[in-house]
């Protein structure tokens, strides 16, 4: 009986790998520098020292197999697996390849028996932070510092040194939040202070401290992974993510050396350089494609918006899957408004309700949430029309809410709400310009003010909008113009009018009679009677 054959990991290299292993040796052969961690910090320098020289003397003698041949039967691990690649290279290539799961995936390797799998493979395949960073757990344990990786090579602090400044670096490219590089750390204006912290339980740490109140998210500076603690779960884990617009759970990799590493005692290995945010998709647009189902989804949502009101000083303004606290600015920044628009916007933002979300999420487990979020909600939405009947039932168990631009702005919306108490139904612009033509002909100032302010913040008929948006100042001979794209809602128009109110009473006519005619009203405007 003929005997089993026996198996092996190892198959025969392509002649693409081969030529990817001949030219990784002839530029590490050169200059091996890239293998030497650069030091920063109280650390232990001898073992790096060492390394480096070794390094240099393989170097030297690589034009000699002899000489490669007798670098691999002692000295450190990762000196001998660069004289094995050296040697791959002397010889033009390996005839077999080993493979190793690593954080970026499957990698192939050339096999060396007394050589570890790790360090051969993070030597071979230098071009990756993710791997280089696993053949230096040995330099770690003997120096008592902390290896980082970076694009450039592998940094080594001590274990109570700052983080390395191209940590910092990687902060203010990966995180969605205007920080930036102070001598105390990292800072953003008003809302969030990042500093510094060294603790004995807790050497690297930084802390965020709500500028409206005493509390602190620490987060971890060597472990982005524990960015929001608990997970994300916590009320002040959900506000880091919006804040800093991070999602630890998928944006975030640390490289695991046998089971994860809190990098908070000697020979801990930390990797940064995996922490750079994917291009990251919104709740619905994930919940869409299968990667978070409806719990998830809510989750990410809905936090305590009471509380993230109070702790961002009284106002939450959120755009995009982010929040931007009480400035908004911010706000208008992300929505790309300016001119009179981001003015208008601005004022109707400031005397509006607490909470702002200018989203435009179409799923009714969404819309559930904002709304039953808080008692005022200003939600912009565009629900697909099947999902109305189903708005419709769960909004009419839930707080009162203000909806606010296009959500009923097709004529089948609004009859299918013309039946329910908590909703009149959107008139017409020509109706709603009646009335404001009825209010103005009275005389009376404040009731015109004040039809003009209930009126148009719940005018949602686009030929309203546009109409009244198109107004002009005949006084000051100045055209207020805006575009379609910027009809964001009959309040912007509060600034405008109040200005042609003050300006006299045959401006203000004018305007009136523009809106008038521009949506759709008919019959003749009377003239205003009394004095404004």
């Amino acid at each position: 009986m003929a005997k089993p054959r026996r198996r092996s990991a190892a198959k025969i290299a392509t002649k693409r790998e081969q030529t990817g292993l001949v030219e990784t040796a002839e530029r590490l052969g050169e200059d091996p520098s890239p293998l030497v961690p650069r030091v920063q910090g109280r650390v232990r320098t001898g073992p790096v020292k060492r390394l480096e020289r070794r390094l240099r003397k393989i170097s030297a003698g690589r034009a000699s197999e002899r000489r490669l041949r007798r670098y691999l039967r002692w000295g450190p691990r990762l000196a001998r697996a660069y004289a094995h690649l050296l040697l791959v290279g002397h010889r033009g290539g390996a005839k077999r390849m080993g493979s190793l799961k690593t954080p970026v995936g499957e990698l192939k390797y050339a096999v060396r028996a007394n050589l570890s799998a790790r360090i051969t493979v993070a030597v071979q395949h230098q071009h990756h932070p993710e791997v280089r960073i696993l053949g230096y757990r040995e330099l770690a344990q003997k120096t008592g510092g902390i290896v980082w990786a970076d694009e450039a090579g592998v940094i080594l602090t001590g274990r109570n040194d700052p983080p390395p400044d191209e940590w910092y670096d990687l902060v203010l490219d990966s995180i969605d939040f205007p920080l930036e590089r102070t001598p105390d750390g990292l800072r953003t204006p008003d809302l969030v202070d990042i500093t510094d912290l060294t603790a004995p339980d807790a050497p690297y740490a930084l802390q965020v401290v709500l500028a409206t109140g005493p509390t602190r998210i620490s987060l971890s500076a060597a472990k982005l992974r524990d960015l929001v603690p608990s997970g994300g779960r916590s009320l002040l884990g959900r506000l880091a993510v919006y804040l800093i617009g991070l999602d630890p759970k998928r944006d975030v990799t640390v490289t695991p050396l046998g089971t994860p590493t809190d990098c908070h005692h000697p020979g801990d290995t930390c990797l940064w350089a995996t922490a750079r945010p994917a291009v990251r998709k919104r709740p619905l647009e994930r919940y869409q494609s299968g990667e978070l189902n409806e719990r998830d989804l809510l989750d990410r949502i809905r936090p305590d918006w009471e509380e993230a009101v109070r702790l961002a000083g009284g106002r939450l303004y959120c755009a995009g899957g982010n929040c931007y606290g009480a400035d908004p600015d911010r706000l208008l920044d992300a929505l790309g408004l300016s001119g009179d628009t981001r003015a208008a916007t601005r004022m109707f933002l400031e005397e509006g309700p607490p909470v702002v979300l200018a989203e435009e999420f179409s799923h009714n487990k969404v819309l559930e949430a904002a709304w039953a979020a808080a008692p005022r909600v200003l939600v912009r939405l565009h629900p697909r029309p099947e999902e109305l009947d189903v708005l419709i039932e769960r909004h009419k168990r839930s707080p009162p809410a203000t909806i606010l631009e296009e959500v009923l702005a097709e004529k089948t919306a609004a009859e299918r709400l013309a039946g329910y108490p908590r909703y009149e139904r959107l008139p017409t612009g020509a109706a709603v310009a009646d009335r404001l033509f009825r209010a103005h002909t009275t005389g009376d100032a404040p009731a015109v003010l004040d039809t003009v302010d209930k009126e148009l913040k719940r005018a949602t008929h686009k030929g309203l909008l546009w109409a009244a948006l198109t107004h002009y100042d005949a006084t000051q001979g100045r055209a207020w113009q805006f575009d379609k794209n910027d009809q964001e809602a009959g309040g912007f128009l509060i600034a405008p009018l109040q200005a042609l109110f003050e300006a006299g009473p045959d401006s203000y006519h004018t305007a009136l009679k523009k809106i008038h005619t521009l949506s759709g009203g008919t019959g003749e405007l009377p003239e205003p009677v009394g004095t404004h």
